[in-house]
C-alpha cells in the first residue's frame, strides 16, 4: 500500500491528515509500479487521503492518475457518504477497494451493495479488534460482579486455536526410541573416527619418512648445484660454463619445489 500522506502517517478517519503534492504522489506510485514490473512479487495498492484535505474531486483525480500509472488496486480513503462511495465506484478506473472502518467517517455499507457500486474489495480493519475489546470489557464487568465471563472460549478450544495439538504431534518425532537410535549412530560415528585416526597416524608416519628422504635428495642436489656453479666460474669453454649454470638453476628450482610441497602438506595436516 503506497499512500500520498505526509509523514507521520495518520489514520484517515482521524484529524490532522496531510497529503503531499500531486507530483510527489504520482512519483511514489510510479516507483512502486516500476519495482513490481522489474520482478518484485507484490500487488500495488495506491491510496489517496486527499478527500480529507483537498476534497473529493482531487481524490478522484489522483485515484485515476494512479490507475493510469499502473497500480493494481485503487483506494480512496474516508469518503463521507454513500453518494461519495457511489461516485468513487463509478468514476475511478481499475480495481477499487472500500475501507469499512467501524464507526468511522465512511458509512457502513453491506458488501453486496458495495459490489453493485463497483468495488472489488472491502477491508474491515477494526472489526475484530473492536469485537475483542467489547468482549474484554464485558468479561471484566462479569468478574467484578463475581461471575464467570459468559461466552468465553474453553481452555481446550483455546489450545486448539493456538495450534497446540499440531505442536504436540511434531514433538513425537523426538521421542525416546529416536533419541536412542541417534545415540547408537553417535557411537558408530565415534568408532569410525577412531579407526580413521589410527589410519591417519600410520599414514602420517610413512609420510614423515618419505619427507626426510626428499630433504636428503634436496641437500645432495644443492651440493651438485653449488659444485656446478664453481666449475662454471672457472671454465673457459662456453659450453662448460652454460652446463654449470644450467645445473645450478635446476638445483635451485628443485629445492623450491620441495619447500613448496612441504608447506602444502603442512596446510592439510
Amino acid at each position: 500500500m503506497i499512500e500520498d500522506q505526509e509523514w507521520p502517517k495518520r489514520c484517515g478517519h482521524t484529524d490532522g491528515t496531510r497529503v503531499v503534492d500531486r507530483d510527489e504522489a504520482l512519483a511514489r506510485i510510479a516507483a512502486a509500479c516500476d519495482a513490481r514490473d522489474e520482478g518484485a512479487d507484490v500487488v500495488i495498492v495506491a491510496r489517496t487521503d486527499a478527500r480529507a484535505t483537498e476534497g473529493l474531486d482531487e481524490a478522484l483525480w489522483r485515484a485515476n492518475a494512479f490507475a493510469e500509472i499502473g497500480a493494481d488496486v485503487i483506494f480512496v480513503e474516508a469518503p463521507r457518504s454513500t453518494e461519495e462511495l457511489a461516485r468513487i465506484g463509478q468514476e475511478v478506473a481499475g480495481v477499487k477497494m472500500a475501507n469499512m472502518v467501524a464507526s468511522g467517517a465512511t458509512p457502513a455499507v453491506p458488501t453486496e451493495r458495495l459490489q453493485r457500486m463497483g468495488f472489488k474489495l472491502a477491508a474491515y480493519p477494526l472489526t475484530l479488534i473492536s469485537a475483542a475489546a467489547g468482549a474484554m470489557q464485558t468479561a471484566l464487568a462479569d468478574l467484578r460482579n463475581g461471575q464467570e465471563p459468559a461466552g468465553a472460549v474453553g481452555f481446550d478450544d483455546l489450545q486448539a486455536l493456538a495450534g497446540f495439538p499440531a505442536y504436540k504431534e511434531q514433538a513425537t518425532r523426538y521421542t525416546q526410541p529416536i533419541v536412542t537410535a541417534a545415540r547408537r549412530g553417535v557411537a558408530t560415528l565415534t568408532a569410525h573416527r577412531s579407526s580413521a585416526a589410527a589410519r591417519h597416524s600410520s599414514t602420517h608416519g610413512r609420510s614423515n619418512v618419505a619427507s626426510l628422504g626428499r630433504w636428503v635428495v634436496g641437500a645432495m642436489v644443492t651440493l651438485v648445484g653449488l659444485f656446478a656453479l664453481y666449475l662454471a666460474s672457472r671454465a673457459d669453454d662456453p659450453v662448460m660454463y652454460g652446463t654449470g649454470i644450467f645445473f645450478f638453476v635446476a638445483s635451485v628450482l628443485f629445492n623450491f619445489l620441495l619447500i613448496r610441497q612441504a608447506f602444502d602438506k603442512g596446510g592439510h595436516a
